[in-house]
């Protein structure tokens, strides 16, 4: 009569810490983790990188279950997982109902519902970048919220051991592309954009606070629940608004003409010569009576040659560099550079 196999086994995470120790047959309650198993035979059977998911029981097929068939030297049996008592729910997420499933963007998670109707404060699994996605569970009610962008949805299902419960959800949402260019026609601009993005009520006004937001690109796609919304851009010293709808699986496309242009300062101790190591700078608006503004509109330190982006228009920048200073008038045109190199005594006063 054959006998059965009689062992203990350890039990072990982060490579060497010794969780449990229990008899084979015996089950051990594990978190959600990956984890050595040492089956002590004559001869020491490891079983390493063992994957455990909650809600499911992982079991380790020795391939020789007998005791007369242990071989004396040390076998690594390929694992083999076993799904005890567990069912699937298949959830897939569409922008509207008959349509096909979303290609990218969804993420999922579910929880536990008690006995009183309420979800677990902790989802027991979840999915993301996956719009259509079959999760193994105990049997039980659960419920699911999905994220689409800023679009949001959930349902409610039970799963029972054995058998696949599919449910469709609708998270309806469309998306809007906003380019910035300095021109109707251009090309977009190839400098860091800022894009604010805001819901527009029912009364034409704006909320306070943003439902989006981009930064360092000036063009880019906003993933939203159907709607109005009111767009504002920044662009260096620069800002403008546009407002557009977005419609349910559509693509909604703005380009927004923001005209800047760039002023690229160079410190230099005379013509020719290589930058300095460091400078200040303070740039002023000159009104059309030929006089600086009071407030500077841009101001960079520690750089002898700094980029300012600015509206069109003329500007007077005035350079610092340990007691020396220095002034120069420049003008600005949109979608180009104007280049100044300014030369300053480090050991003098203000030059012009």
């Amino acid at each position: 009569m054959n006998k059965l196999l009689s062992a203990a086994f350890t039990v072990y995470a982060d490579g060497d810490k010794e969780i449990v120790v229990k008899q084979l047959n015996e089950i051990v309650d594990l978190p959600a983790g990956i984890y050595d198993v040492r089956i002590d035979l004559e001869s020491e059977v490891w079983h390493k990188g063992i994957r455990v998911v909650g809600g499911q029981i992982r079991k380790i097929d020795l391939s020789k279950p007998l005791e007369s068939d242990i071989p004396d030297k040390t076998v690594s049996p390929e694992e083999k997982v076993v799904v005890v008592g567990a069912g699937y729910a298949q959830l897939t997420v569409v922008p509207k109902e008959g349509a096909a499933p979303y290609d990218t963007g969804v993420w999922c998670h579910v929880y536990v519902v008690g006995a009183y109707g309420k979800p677990a404060e902790k989802y027991i699994d979840f999915s993301d970048n996956n719009p259509s996605k079959q999760f193994v569970l105990p049997p039980g009610r659960y419920l699911a919220t999905i994220s689409v962008g800023k679009g949001s949805g959930q349902v409610e299902f039970d799963v029972k051991v054995g058998e696949t419960t599919e449910k469709v959800v609708v998270v309806g949402v469309g998306y809007a592309k906003l380019t910035a260019i300095p021109e109707e026609g251009a090309a977009p601009y190839d400098t860091g954009a800022w894009w604010y993005v805001y819901p527009v009520g029912a009364d034409g006004k704006p909320a306070e606070k943003y439902i989006e937001a981009s930064s360092y690109n000036p063009s880019d796609i906003f993933t939203l629940p159907p709607g109005r919304y009111q767009a504002v851009l920044t662009i260096g010293k620069c800002s403008a608004k546009t407002e557009f709808e977005v419609k349910v699986a559509e693509t909604t496309e703005k380009s927004v003409v923001i005209g800047v242009g760039f002023a690229k300062l160079t410190a230099v101790p005379e013509e020719g010569a290589e930058a300095y190591g460091t400078a200040s700078w303070y740039v002023y608006p000159v009104g059309t009576d030929g006089i600086p503004a009071e407030q500077h509109i841009g101001v960079s330190y520690y750089n002898p040659s700094g980029i300012f982006t600015l509206p069109p228009g003329r500007y007077q920048a005035v350079l610092t560099i340990g007691k020396g200073s220095a002034k120069t008038e420049f003008e600005v045109h949109v979608a180009e550079t104007t280049e100044k190199s300014v030369v300053v005594d480090t050991n003098s006063e203000e030059k012009e």
